[in-house]
């Protein structure tokens, strides 16, 4: 009989849910404790009838952006193929995928969208990583950013965490996806006098930038996805 792999999903809400459910579609067992917490910002927008492009970098922002100033947007630029499923069914129109990470989106947007076409809207976390809208606009861009959500830890993250490790009950892989989300493992698990006690999962992550930090942590057992997208980090996890 084929071990089920039990795996722990650190993912920010809704999104925990669909890998959640993915994963017990792909016959491995999944457990829901998400890393972050995400909140709407108070968003200050003054356009009313915006006529320019929107740059998506995740769901997270789609999920959390205005719709009515922006139904005449010309183009909707996103990262991957997750995030631009997510911008239609939010009714977004004209909607392209770099199938890639951010410099991925920064070279598609430029190989499609010529600074003389109009201003371009990044709509995202408050607190980015990455420097996709000041690299736009070094090209000759009119870019701009838009804050429309914060990412906090979970409340009770830490004290969950530490408490599924220490439980009699199999765990196989930590997922990861994003740096914030190892950011936040990191800090619950560094100093904590259990730690040497506990024997860690292998962590699965959805890009370097999301695994090395954990590196140190989990003495080498993290393994990264090929590509930054869930279907390559569901694909690493049937060879891990």
């Amino acid at each position: 009989m084929t071990k089920l792999l039990t795996v722990l999903v650190t993912r920010a809400e809704p999104g925990a849910t669909q890998t959640t459910n993915r994963l017990k579609q792909n016959g491995f067992l999944g457990e829901k404790l998400p890393a972050i917490k995400l909140t709407q910002t108070s968003i200050v927008f003054n356009q009313q009838n915006y006529k320019g492009a929107l740059i998506f970098t995740s769901q997270n922002g789609v999920q959390f952006a205005p719709r009515a100033p922006f139904r005449h947007a010309k183009q909707v630029f996103c990262v991957g193929d997750a995030t631009a499923q997510a911008a239609r069914q939010a009714g977004f129109k004209n909607i392209h995928s770099a199938r890639g990470d951010a410099n991925d989106l920064k070279q598609f947007i430029s190989e499609n969208w010529k600074p003389n076409n109009g201003p371009l809207l990044h709509m995202g976390n408050s607190t980015p990583r990455g420097n996709i809208v000041q690299d736009l606009n070094d090209e000759g861009y009119d870019a701009e950013f838009l804050p429309v959500y914060q990412s906090k830890i979970h409340p009770d993250f830490e004290e969950k965490l530490r408490h599924r490790l220490q439980m009699d009950l199999k765990l196989d892989v930590i997922l990861v996806h994003s740096p914030m989300a190892a950011e936040f493992i990191d800090l619950a698990l560094q100093d904590w006098s259990q730690l040497s006690s506990i024997t860690l999962p292998k962590v699965v992550a959805i890009s370097p930038d999301a695994g090395n930090p954990l590196k140190d942590l989990f003495n080498e057992k993290v393994i990264c996805a090929a590509k930054p997208n869930e279907i390559s980090l569901l694909e690493q996890l049937k060879v891990s």
